[in-house]
């Protein structure tokens, strides 16, 4: 019985996070939810292309191995994200794949999460050779939202 208390407790918070959510963007953002098959994150930076995950990540591997050296003191963190990635198919994109998706695709991109007590937090994840190129002026920006353990959707 405290298995079926506690799944429907999580089915609640799940559904006051997408409340919270538009509290918080008054509506200009909605959570948009990618597959749960260890490419949601690849799926979410690619949704707006319309290219799926499994094609992005197979991108951001190869450029995180062929863009590392660029990457001044980044450039291990680079190339253990590729090996990491390369390793097994399974294995989860994080922050060094968002980042060179950022450079690979020239797009600014953020990163949302909950933080207890419903406080949402927000971190731009843009490399900043993007966002030094684009500085002020308008663009799209992709807004990722990260549950703060296993998951990757859409804004």
């Amino acid at each position: 019985m405290a298995c079926v208390d506690g799944n429907q407790f999580e089915l609640r918070r799940e559904e006051n996070v997408e409340d919270m959510i538009q509290v918080h963007f008054h509506g200009q953002l909605c959570l948009k939810r990618m597959p749960a098959d260890d490419n949601c994150l690849f799926h979410a930076l690619a949704d707006h292309s319309g290219q799926i995950g499994q094609v992005a990540r197979a991108e951001v591997i190869d450029f995180l191995q062929t863009a590392a050296a660029d990457q001044g003191p980044y450039e291990e963190t680079w190339l253990e994200e590729h090996d990491y990635l390369t390793a097994k198919s399974t294995n989860w994109g994080g922050d060094t794949a968002i980042i060179a998706f950022s450079l690979l695709r020239r797009k600014r991109i953020m990163l949302h999460w909950m933080a207890g007590a419903g406080l949402i937090l927000s971190d731009d994840k843009t490399h900043e050779e993007v966002a030094e190129e684009l500085g002020e002026q308008e663009s799209e920006v992709i807004h990722l939202w990260y549950n703060g353990i296993n998951h990757y959707d859409l804004l």
